[in-house]
């Protein structure tokens, strides 16, 4: 039994629908899957649909964008039976804000360096807007530049025509993930920069990504030794964008599997038939 618990659609970050994504995971073998896309739960419904259809065990998921020293900090939250109301509420305002944030950089694009881009265009997409969508307009209007260049010229969080996004602390987020019944795992904790991710765990997780695509050598030994000594779980997740992703892994790279993928679905409670 295998599963992937960190996938991203195109309801975010991510390029493919959630159909798709199902399709992708019956081919590369998966029996779990939890759709986890960034602040948003909008894929939910569909996330059901295509569970049945394909026959795959759907994982109800989240990753909760979060702020602390200075850099970004994710939280892989699971939902025993369902999409809590508050998480629905948090997606829902945060959609709001994420549009109007989305609108402003791109107008601060075209007026500080007019790059020509298309706003409505972008701002016609329905699903979470990201500065992933902001890069994809940029390149495709100025296809002499990669992706990393765009991203450093004009999306960097030091730029002109930046605009903060709206984002809990991670104090916040744990306590609001716990107020909502959330089984909270530290999303790829090898990419931290300024926290020391025992710090985060202190705070109240209940399970740390071990299993990561950009794990460097002796990561996941390491992080398997953090789980025992907090009495933590362990999750994997190929943080699945679209296939041929650079800075993620395609769909069941590192899957959680045997006693890890039991102690996993023991410790969520999960049950197959609860749907919501």
């Amino acid at each position: 039994m295998k599963a992937d618990l960190h996938v991203h659609s195109n309801n975010s970050d991510g390029k493919l629908t959630v159909y798709d994504v199902f399709k992708r995971a019956k081919e590369k073998g998966l029996d779990y899957i939890a759709l986890t896309d960034h602040d948003s739960v909008m894929g939910i419904n569909d996330a059901i649909k295509y569970s049945n259809e394909f026959g795959i065990k759907l994982i109800y998921g989240m990753e909760l964008s979060t702020w602390r020293n200075n850099e970004s900090v994710h939280l892989l939250a699971y939902f025993r039976n369902g999409i809590p109301d508050g998480i629905i509420k948090y997606g829902n305002d945060l959609y709001e804000s994420r549009r109007l944030r989305a609108k402003t950089m791109l107008d601060n694009l075209n007026r500080i360096y007019d790059l020509g881009l298309d706003v409505d265009r972008v701002m016609s997409f329905k699903g979470m807007i990201t500065r992933s969508h902001m890069l994809d307009e940029i390149t495709r209007v100025h296809p002499n530049l990669s992706r990393q260049e765009a991203f450093k010229l004009y999306l960097a969080d030091d730029n002109k025509a930046y605009v903060k996004a709206a984002k809990l602390s991670t104090e916040e987020g744990i306590e609001f993930l716990k107020q909502e019944k959330a089984f909270i795992s530290l999303a790829h904790p090898c990419l931290l920069k300024n926290n020391d991710f025992e710090d985060i765990i202190k705070l109240g997780v209940n399970a740390i990504e071990a299993r990561y695509p950009r794990n460097k050598e002796n990561d996941e030994n390491r992080f398997r030794d953090i789980a025992k000594k907090y009495n933590l779980c362990i999750t994997a997740g190929s943080d699945f964008h679209y296939v041929g992703d650079p800075q993620h892994g395609d769909l069941c790279c590192n899957p959680l599997i045997d006693d890890d993928l039991k102690i996993f679905l023991e410790r969520i409670e999960f049950h197959e038939n609860s749907k919501k």
